[in-house]
């Protein structure tokens, strides 16, 4: 019973790597365009897939407590920093100058955190990091050459 369980949980995390990892790669091509809905619906797509990590997180506390997570300190802290720009203060302004922008830094902000996250939880192997290591790469190697041929 307990083999069966191990066999779930190693599929779960190769799916769910699998799926972060198309995700990367996905992620690319709509940010060369700078249409609002499609970087909308990549942001979405990463907060959708961090949730199963923190659901995981939830459900097992011990696998919160890992020290690569203090990597995710200042980027939290930049997230409260432009939550603070967006709210009103005495004055009834925001800090910002444009809040809207804000917020929309901030939400990105927080996705690439929380997918970072995800990241630093899934890619816990050898071959896993060869294998993220190995797409960065390709899809810079990629956009360099469209750049180029544009």
């Amino acid at each position: 019973m307990e083999a069966n369980i191990k066999t779930w949980k190693l599929l779960y995390e190769r799916l769910l790597l699998t799926v972060f990892l198309c995700l990367i790669a996905f992620a690319a091509i709509p940010y060369g365009t700078v249409q609002p809905w499609t970087e909308g619906f990549v942001i979405a797509l990463f907060f959708a897939l961090s949730f199963f990590w923190f659901i995981e997180g939830c459900w097992q506390p011990e696998k919160w407590l890992k020290p690569e997570y203090k990597l995710l300190i200042p980027l939290l802290l930049m997230v409260g920093y432009c939550y603070l720009q967006t709210i009103s203060w005495n004055a009834g302004e925001p800090i910002s100058y444009d809040p809207y922008s804000t917020k929309i830094a901030l939400l990105k902000l927080l996705a690439y955190t929380f997918t970072l996250g995800a990241l630093l939880r899934y890619v816990n192997s050898a071959r896993r990091i060869h294998a993220l290591i190995s797409l960065v790469l390709g899809l810079a190697v990629i956009c360099a050459l469209f750049g180029l041929t544009r």
